[in-house]
């Protein structure tokens, strides 16, 4: 299921035409005959190496290896309630909305990127691939339109019966969904691709979810998390999904995600950086602005020099979670 929407990272949501200049274009970049592109780029890949020996010290993930305590569901006879008459208590509009994602969305553009980075991530050759907590299915259909088998599981009734109808509206032979509970799917070494997206930190025991996807993964299978990080439960948009309809909203930066997957029988992970940081920092307005070629040559190294301080920084927000079998 998808309630509220996770916190995106900070240079994917932020609008940057409503900053400062960055004090590192004044620092680094000051204009000189003495001073080419290449030490530009150099002084900026220096940066980056420092930041990257730093990151044992001040990395944030330490502090997220485990969950954290989480407020009794409102209904404690029933603690999944909330996610499974989500959709029900959404209403048409709610599920309609739902239906047109990522267009119809605030965070269409953030969507847009983890897409492109899952098209990328996969395997050209068509995968079979378990959606777990795939709502309406908007991602699956898409998927399916890609040519990949797809099965997705979802607990909200309302959701899986809206997700069908468009599916045999489009005639999609290799898409299949089912009412059920993803903390408890039995499917055994049948998946070659697992995939939560924004869904993993709706689980009310996220470790019982990560086991049921190892077991359902092939041997040597992929298992791709989409995930808020840490300060998602405590955001006002979880705090009033929380209030109204009674759903989880976890934390779930990478760091915790490895811890459970280690638990479960992951034998390796991987962290990559969210797409939307690289692409709202080098396909920026501020080149709009620029006053003349060399002015426009350094706000370009500028924002290419930003991208390289997030990859090296990778903090708890900017990550997705790959993790093998």
């Amino acid at each position: 299921m998808s309630c509220a929407p996770f916190t995106a990272p900070a240079t994917a949501r932020q609008n940057h035409q409503a900053k400062p200049p960055v004090n590192s274009s004044s620092a680094f970049f000051a204009p000189s005959a003495a001073f080419s592109f290449s030490a530009k780029i150099s002084h900026l890949l220096c940066f980056g190496s420092n930041v990257r020996q730093k990151k044992s010290i001040t990395s944030p993930r330490s502090n997220h290896s485990r969950p954290r305590p989480t407020p009794p569901p409102l209904n404690p006879s029933d603690p999944k309630q909330g996610e499974r008459e989500y959709y029900a208590r959404k209403g048409p509009a709610g599920i309609a909305h739902a239906l047109g994602k990522p267009f119809s969305d605030d965070r269409c553009k953030f969507n847009l990127s983890n897409l492109a980075a899952l098209f990328h991530l996969l395997p050209d050759s068509p995968q079979r691939v378990l959606h777990l907590g795939c709502g309406v299915g908007w991602l699956s259909h898409i998927l399916a339109q890609q040519h990949h088998e797809i099965l997705g599981i979802d607990i909200a009734p309302e959701a899986i019966a809206a997700a069908t109808r468009r599916r045999d509206e489009a005639h999609l032979a290799n898409l299949n969904y089912q009412v059920g509970d993803y903390e408890g799917f039995d499917g055994t070494a049948s998946f070659d691709v697992v995939l939560f997206f924004d869904a993993l930190h709706h689980a009310e025991d996220p470790a019982q979810a990560m086991s049921c996807a190892y077991r359902a993964l092939k041997p040597n299978g992929v298992l791709f998390a989409f995930e808020p990080g840490a300060g998602h439960h405590d955001a006002p948009t979880s705090r009033q999904a929380i209030k109204e309809f009674g759903v989880h909203e976890r934390d779930m930066p990478v760091s915790l995600i490895f811890a459970l997957g280690k638990d479960a029988g992951f034998r390796r992970h991987l962290a990559l950086p969210h797409p939307a940081d690289t692409l709202a920092e080098l396909y920026h307005p501020a080149y709009h602005t620029a006053t003349d070629q060399a002015d426009l040559d350094l706000k370009k190294i500028d924002h290419t020099g930003q991208i390289t301080r997030q990859v090296a920084r990778q903090d708890a927000q900017s990550e997705i979670a790959l993790l093998w079998k």
